[in-house]
């Protein structure tokens, strides 16, 4: 028994991981949901902020409390071609357009994949002050990201990059209160696919992400 053992500890000790692929400053983000995301319902109405030229996305508009505490990104595919073409043309170019879907629970996106979403466009942030634009919108939800803000966030400097052709955006991770959500366009071509960064100058000058930009910011709701 003790020389079967000897073996077993010498075979484990001669195993070696896969070289990372990924580059320095960079990681997967995380596609498995955690035990939170899984168990813990999110039913509500989920405001989200619209951004993006090439793509259209959405940002669930956070907050430490539940049911609204979740950073998540949606790419929307609308199934009426002329609601894309009217964002390009008109709506992308203002301050802020917010989407309301139906109520709907939003940890349903904790496992990735497409979401069915039907909601009203407003002109501004549709809980102060802003005005329908239409009504009714469907879409096609593709997550990009979730994660759980939890209970007593770390510092970090963490953040999800993330686009579509010569678009690239990075959200940095909430951290602990008082917090900021912000979405940063970066002028570099899109990852492949959304990598966990470290959103410092050193990792954004060695990745040549040095032009930036912020186009949306939110603290009040984050206190």
């Amino acid at each position: 028994m003790q020389h079967r053992l000897a073996v077993l500890l010498a075979l484990l000790a001669g195993c070696r991981a896969p070289a990372s692929t990924t580059p320095p400053g960079t990681s997967p983000p995380s596609t498995t949901p955690t035990a939170d995301a899984v168990v813990v319902a999110r039913p509500g109405v989920h405001g989200m902020v619209l951004f993006g030229r090439e793509a259209l996305y959405a940002s669930h508009l956070p907050m430490y409390e539940a049911p609204h505490d979740v950073q998540a990104v949606l790419r929307l595919h609308p199934r009426d071609p002329a609601i894309l073409d009217a964002w390009r043309r008109e709506l992308a170019s203002q301050p802020i357009i917010t989407f309301v879907p139906a109520p709907f629970d939003l940890s349903r996106l904790a496992g990735g994949g497409d979401l069915e979403l039907v909601g009203d466009i407003y002109l501004g942030h549709f809980e102060r002050g802003g005005t329908v634009w239409t009504s009714g919108v469907e879409v096609r939800a593709e997550v990009v990201f979730f994660h759980v803000i939890p209970p007593d966030p770390p510092t970090t400097s963490d953040a999800i990059a993330f686009g579509h052709g010569t678009e690239t955006y990075v959200v940095p991770l909430i951290g602990p209160r008082p917090g900021v959500d912000r979405i940063i366009a970066v002028d570099a071509p899109a990852p492949a696919k959304p990598e966990t960064i470290t959103f410092d100058t050193l990792t954004l000058s060695r990745m040549g992400w040095t032009e930036q930009r912020v186009l949306y910011e939110e603290r009040a709701d984050l206190q």
